[in-house]
């Protein structure tokens, strides 16, 4: 077991996630889970050893039913596009990206390991933070856009405290996992 894998399967679990794992091919690993937060969350780690990298991704966030009202309304497909373009450039972590033949919705975010070998803490930091917080509630904006309904009051994750949890650490602070 490579030591990005490693260190990927420690994480997820240190913080008690279920997750199901998978090997594609030499030298990727998917790790696939869950979270229930406002909304059911697919996600997964996709660790490429040859690439030295690792991605966080939330998968296919639309049901079938948003996906049917997307389908064939020009509106709600502007309005997403433009709200995906807009947390694109304003949040300037990871990207959201969309399928235009089958209106999947997926966010990603992608770190290169260090030169020591280990992932820094911060990406998992930043995972969890977006697990629970920013994601969550921009798939909630991402629904009501769909359903033609008003975003509630700016509910994006409080930054400073998005911040604090960066330098603080989920569990503890010291370093790398």
């Amino acid at each position: 077991m490579s030591n990005l894998v490693k260190q990927v399967e420690d994480w997820l679990e240190w913080e008690d996630l279920k997750y199901a794992k998978d090997e594609p091919q030499e030298g990727i690993t998917v790790f696939y889970f869950g979270v229930q937060g406002k909304n059911s969350l697919g996600m997964l780690f996709l660790v490429e050893e040859i690439a030295d990298c690792v991605q966080f991704r939330v998968i296919d966030v639309l049901d079938d039913d948003d996906k049917e009202i997307l389908k064939d309304n020009e509106k709600a497909q502007m309005d997403l596009m433009k709200y995906l373009l807009e947390k694109n450039y304003e949040k300037r972590f990871g990207k959201w990206t969309a399928d235009f033949d089958d209106w999947s919705i997926n966010f990603t975010l992608a770190h290169y390991e260090k030169p020591d070998g280990k992932i820094d803490k911060s990406l998992f930091k930043l995972v969890r933070g977006l697990l629970f917080d920013d994601v969550d509630n921009m798939i909630s904006d991402i629904k009501h856009i769909i359903r033609g309904e008003e975003l509630e009051d700016d509910d994006d994750v409080d930054l400073e405290a998005l911040l604090e949890l960066l330098k603080s650490g989920s569990k503890d602070s010291e370093g790398s996992v």
